[in-house]
C-alpha cells in the first residue's frame, strides 16, 4: 500500500480539510473524502481493459457527485490527460448528466 494511501495519512489531511485525490483508476479506485470538497482526476474506469467512460460509468459519477452537491460539498472534477482520446466527450456527458447546460445546449 502507498504511503499516502495509509488511515493515518487520511486522517491528517482531514484534520486540516485537504482533500485526497480520487484518481478513479485500478490501482487506486477509493472515493473517500478528507475534505469538505472533492478533487477528482478521472483518468479512465478502475476496471482493467477499460477504453474511455461508458454511459452507466458516466451515471456512476453524476450520482456521485450529484449526491455531494446536495450535502453542501464542492466537487471539482477533470478528465485528465492519459484518457485523452475520451476526456471531451466524457466531461460534456458528465456535464449533462448533472443537469448542467451551457448557453448553445
Amino acid at each position: 500500500m502507498p504511503v499516502s494511501d495509509t488511515p493515518e495519512v487520511r486522517d491528517l489531511l482531514a484534520s486540516h480539510n485537504v482533500a485526497q485525490v480520487i484518481a478513479d483508476t485500478v490501482e487506486n479506485p477509493a472515493r473517500d473524502l478528507t475534505a469538505d470538497f472533492a478533487y477528482c482526476r478521472l483518468q479512465g474506469p478502475a476496471r482493467p481493459g477499460a477504453t474511455g467512460y461508458e454511459p452507466d460509468d458516466i451515471a456512476d459519477w453524476a450520482k456521485t457527485i450529484g449526491a455531494r452537491n446536495k450535502a453542501g460539498k464542492d466537487v471539482f472534477a477533470y478528465f485528465v490527460h492519459e484518457d485523452k482520446l475520451h476526456a471531451p466527450a466524457n466531461a460534456i456527458a458528465l456535464r449533462r448528466a448533472l443537469g448542467i447546460t451551457l448557453p448553445g445546449d
